[in-house]
C-alpha cells in the first residue's frame, strides 16, 4: 500500500511539472508573436525617412546629365537640382513611359525650343513635376504627360506652351506674360487649384482643349482668353476679358 501511494504522489509531481511547463512555452510564444511586428516596423521604418534626393533619382546638374538619364533605361527618376537652360541644338524627342523627371526647389529652368518629352509618368503619376520655376521661352510641346506645378511656370514674351493629350495641374502660379502664348489643344485641360495670371494669350481650342478653374482658385484675365473649347470656373475670375 505505501508503494502504491508513493508511486501515486511521484505520478502527481510528474503532473504538475507537465501543467507548470505548458503556460511557461504558452508566455515564450506570447512574446515572439508580439515582438515580431515590431521587428517588421523596424525593418520598414529606414525607406520611409529616405532622403528625398534618393526619392526623386538621379541627381541632373546640366543638359548633357539630362539626356544621359533619359536614354539610360534603368533609370525611372531624375530631379534637377540647380539652375540650367534646356536648348538642344537639334530638336529631341524622349519618349519614356514612366518617367519622372523633377524641378527642385529653387531651381530654375529656362526652356527653349527643341525639348519634347513624350508619355513620362502614367495615367496615375505625373511625368514632369515643377517644385521650383520652369520658364518658357521658345516652344514647348509634350506629349501624353501630366504636368505638376507646385511651384513658378511662366511663359515669357515670345514663350508658347502647346502640349497635346496632356493634362496641366497648376497647384503654384501660372503666369502668362504678355506676348506669352499657352495653347490649350488636341486634348489638352489645364486643372487650376490654386492662381492663374494671364497678361498675354490662352487659347481653349475646340479639338478637346479645355480649362477648369476649381473651387478656391483664381484666375487672373488681363490679357486674352479664346474660349472655344471647354471652360468652366468654380472659383475667382477677374480681369478686363468678360468672362463668357
Amino acid at each position: 500500500m505505501k508503494r502504491f501511494f508513493a508511486g501515486l504522489f511521484v505520478l502527481i509531481l510528474v503532473l504538475a511539472q507537465i501543467g507548470c511547463a505548458a503556460p511557461a512555452a504558452d508566455r515564450s510564444a506570447n512574446v515572439d508573436l508580439n515582438t515580431a511586428p515590431q521587428v517588421s516596423n523596424d525593418v520598414k521604418e529606414p525607406p520611409e525617412s529616405g532622403s528625398s534626393d534618393q526619392d526623386a533619382g538621379v541627381e541632373i546638374k546640366n543638359y548633357d546629365e539630362l539626356v544621359i538619364a533619359l536614354e539610360d533605361a534603368s533609370v525611372t527618376k531624375a530631379h534637377i537640382s540647380e539652375s540650367l537652360t534646356i536648348a538642344p541644338t537639334q530638336e529631341q524627342t524622349f519618349e519614356r513611359e514612366g518617367f519622372l523627371l523633377t524641378v527642385d526647389e529653387g531651381a530654375e529652368v529656362m526652356m527653349e525650343n527643341g525639348f519634347i518629352p513624350v508619355f513620362f509618368g502614367s495615367e496615375d503619376t505625373p511625368g514632369l513635376v515643377i517644385d521650383g520655376t520652369l520658364k518658357i521661352a521658345g516652344t514647348f510641346d509634350f506629349g501624353g504627360i501630366t504636368l505638376l506645378n507646385n511651384g513658378m511656370l511662366e511663359v515669357l514674351d515670345g514663350g508658347t506652351l502647346a502640349p497635346g493629350m496632356s493634362a496641366i495641374e497648376n497647384h503654384g502660379t501660372i503666369l502668362v506674360d504678355p506676348g506669352g502664348i499657352i495653347r490649350l489643344e488636341r486634348g489638352t485641360g489645364l486643372l487650376n487649384f490654386a492662381k492663374l495670371a494671364n497678361l498675354g494669350e490662352i487659347e481653349i481650342t475646340s479639338d478637346g482643349g479645355s480649362l477648369n478653374n476649381t473651387s478656391g482658385a483664381t484666375l487672373e484675365n488681363n490679357g486674352h482668353i479664346t474660349f472655344r473649347g471647354d471652360y468652366q470656373n468654380e472659383g475667382t475670375y477677374t480681369g478686363t476679358q468678360q468672362e463668357p
